[in-house]
């Protein structure tokens, strides 16, 4: 499968095509979502029944930690064939049961079909706002109850420091656009979800944003 017009999928799926295993802030930033993850998912009450789908689960990091709490009906998508090879050799995910190859704009599943849609590092990735705003509108769709964004705050010192970092060391495939807050918030509000909690994490490199469903989504 061959994104040919989506430039964030084809970059991605060169990145896990190389990708053996997380380095040190990349186990760093897998600890800190153990703690993010388990904060909210208790605040809210979440049941361990509950349906979860990961939209973009890249190497199926998140996902692991979502069945390690207990939320054995937690699944993942991402549309690059390679995420769900290297969620495979990570972590034992199988494809078609664990993990799904599935285009996060249109994914297939019905209205409402799960309980929370989680989403880490996806929306930042697209300059079109409209092609953020096009995601959003499909979570709300599948979602019944809750949305959890965890994203990285460029607003911080650290979030800036790492742009800098990036942009002197090309070290990233990719610009990060820089989202904030309200930009998130604002893309949630016209789909019918409101902003119940947030927070940061990892030295305010990303930033977790709870929302809740209000009305039926656009």
């Amino acid at each position: 499968m061959k994104n040919d017009d989506n430039p964030v999928v084809n970059g991605w799926d060169q990145i896990w095509q190389g990708y053996r295993a997380p380095n040190f802030f990349g186990r760093r930033l897998h600890a800190e979502r153990i703690k993010t993850l388990r904060k909210v998912l208790a605040g809210i009450s979440l049941p361990l029944t509950a349906s979860i789908v990961d939209a973009g689960c890249g190497s199926g990091s998140t996902l692991s930690i979502l069945r390690r709490l207990g939320y054995a009906k937690a699944i993942g998508i991402d549309a690059a064939v390679n995420s769900l090879k290297i969620s495979a050799q990570l972590f034992g995910f199988q494809t078609d049961k664990d993990v799904f190859l599935r285009d996060i704009k249109q994914t297939g599943f019905a209205d409402g079909s799960f309980d929370m849609v989680f989403s880490q590092g996806v929306l930042e990735h697209y300059e079109n706002r409209s092609d953020a705003l096009e995601i959003v509108k499909e979570m709300c769709r599948i979602s019944r109850r809750y949305i959890l964004l965890v994203q990285p705050d460029q607003t911080s010192l650290t979030g800036r420091l790492k742009e800098l970092w990036h942009s002197l060391s090309g070290a990233s495939w990719e610009k990060e656009y820089r989202y904030t807050r309200t930009d998130y918030t604002s893309m949630l509000d016209k789909c019918g979800f409101r902003l119940v909690g947030s927070g940061s994490s990892n030295l305010q490199e990303e930033m977790w944003l709870l929302y809740a469903k209000t009305r039926a989504a656009i």
